[in-house]
Formats: C-alpha cells, structure tokens, sequence
C-alpha cells in the first residue's frame, strides 16, 4: 500500500445529470488507496443505472436501497462497511479536486493523535449559469467548538471538505431517529472530543442547483433545532457553550422571521418567529433585521411584495437562486 486506506461515503438520491462526475472525482484522487461507498437511497431518475455502471470496479461497494429511507441510517450503514483509517463524505451533486486526500493526508502526517478532522474551504458552483466562486468559511484550528458553534450560521463549515480519522468519528454516528443530519452537526459533536486542523486550500466543489433540499429554510430552522437539542445532551457537552448554544437559537428564530417575511406573505407567522427569538435573547429586539422585519410584517401584502422585489433586486442572492417553499 501506498498510503492509508482512505473510505469515501457518497449519498445520492436522484442526482443523475451529476453523479457521474462525482464518482469519477474520487476515482480519480492522487492518493491511490481509496475506497468508495456509494448509497444510492432510492433513486428513480436513472442516478441507479448510472451508479451500477461502476460496480464491477474493486474499490467501490454499492449499497442499493429500493426506498428513499431515513439519510442518517442510511450513511451509518455505509461507516459500518467503511474498512479506511480515514473517512470522507461525498454527495451526489458535488464532487473533489484530484488532490483533495493526498493534501489532506499529508497534513494529518504532521500533527498528534489528538487531531481528528482536517477541513478547508471549497469553490460554490451555480449550475444554471457556471459561475464558480470561493467560499471560505472560518478557518480555526485546534479545540474548536466553541468558534464553530458561535459561528454556527455562517455556513463556515464546509460538509464535504472534511477528511475524519476513522477512529473519532465511531463515537459521533449519525441520529438515525431523525430522518436527515448533515455532515456539519456530526463534525460539530466531534469538535467536542477532538482537534481541528483547518487547510487553507479550496479542494471541493459544491452546486448550487433548485433542487438543493437545503433550500426549504423552515425544515432546516426545524431539524436545526432538534441537533442543537442532541448536541446539549452529548456526555461532552460543556457546560459553558450553553450561553452560545441559546444565542444560536435565537439567532435561527430571527432568520427565519427576516426570511418569512422577505419570501411569503406571512406576516403575522414572521412576527411569531421575531417575539421567540426575543424571548431566547432580549438583545435580538435591537437587531436591525428584526426592526425592519416586525415592521414589514405589517406592511399591506402588495406593498410588501413590491419593497421586496425592490430588495432583491438591490442584493441578489450571490448564487441567483430562490428558496423552495416548505410543503
């Protein structure tokens, strides 16, 4: 062996026009010994085909699913395959630089035992018109819980960046009681356990697509809530990152009354969203978004819809995507 055996986990469900070019980037890695596990949940678009295609290849295991399950058990039985001293997690839209586990190996060759996680940046990709830019997120290194929880909106994690020792990330499953759980809440249960090491170098490519899940912003605020209720029950939970874990809430209940009354006509439930999160935190009553927000919650429908438009075409999205409504 070259090198150690790293194990790649790739999800997907329904992602045909992309899952090719994500396979062939992990097949493709400079670091010769890797594993690929691909969990195909269910897919009915013809990502399946697709994905059988490669199973002939002795590095790749497929694990076929006739269902779309719950995400968590799904990538949980993927780790139980997993034979790598290292992991790393991949999704069907997305996909790695050629050099993305040799430079993060390298790095790991450098530091003690007690570094679980090295991370980075990574380039964002409109797929509708191309463009590409780089997103770099926060960059601590070393015991870094507090920093990411603090920061825990920003979306300064990037989820499929990271290269995890096998080892941490045993203790730190995924909730199979809930139905999905990102890569960046179980990276923020091993920031509790574990060290950091942030590489600066942009070594992943993420879309930005419509059909991005991560768009329905109240299931997000939703299933956020429920993994910070799981993070404050974890046995290494310290007790001085409740103050923080409190204000995060507060701060998601504030987006979420700026986002409701920004993209629906829902007035009174954005004025619902901006009183509980001052009851979590009274100094998110002077936020400047909570200000504007409660005052255009009581703005006539119309004139709202047309200040928004106005808005959004002063401050387009950076990706000029809209979000999905919540069914």
């Amino acid at each position: 062996m070259s090198g150690p055996l790293v194990s790649v986990v790739l999800g997907t469900f329904n992602q045909a026009p992309y899952i090719e070019q994500a396979i062939e980037s992990v097949l493709a890695q400079t670091h010769g010994e890797i594993e690929l596990i691909i969990v195909d949940n269910g897919s009915t678009d013809g990502t399946t085909e697709i994905v059988m295609g490669y199973a002939a290849r002795p590095n790749v295991l497929i694990q076929h699913h006739d269902e779309n399950g719950p995400v968590t058990a799904r990538l949980n039985r993927a780790l139980d395959a997993a034979r790598g001293e290292f992991v790393s997690f991949l999704f069907g839209d997305d996909y790695y630089l050629a050099d993305k586990t040799a430079r993060q190996l390298a790095r790991f060759g450098a530091l003690g035992p007690e570094y679980g996680v090295v991370y980075g940046p990574g380039f964002r990709l409109n797929a509708r018109t191309g463009r590409q830019w780089l997103h770099r997120g926060r960059g601590p290194s070393g015991w870094v819980a507090a920093d990411l929880l603090t920061h825990f909106h920003s979306a300064s994690l990037n989820p499929i960046a990271p290269l995890i020792r096998a080892s941490a990330l045993s203790r730190h499953r995924f909730h199979e009681e809930i139905f999905l759980e990102g890569t960046e809440s179980v990276l923020l249960r091993l920031s509790l356990s574990c060290k950091f090491s942030y590489l600066p170098e942009p070594l992943v490519v993420m879309r930005d697509h419509p059909t991005n899940w991560g768009k329905a912003f109240r299931k997000n605020v939703e299933y956020n809530f429920l993994l910070l209720d799981l993070l404050r029950k974890e046995p290494s939970f310290p007790e001085s990152l409740t103050p923080v874990l409190v204000s995060v809430k507060a701060q998601a209940l504030r987006s979420l009354g700026w986002t409701t009354v920004r993209l629906t006509d829902e007035g009174a439930t954005a004025r619902g969203y901006f009183r509980d999160a001052i009851r979590l935190r009274r100094r998110q009553a002077f936020h400047p978004r909570t200000l504007v927000g409660l005052a255009l919650s009581f703005v006539p429908r119309g004139v709202r819809r047309a200040l928004n438009a106005v808005g959004f075409r002063l401050r387009r999205h950076r990706a000029e995507l809209g979000y999905v409504r919540d069914a």
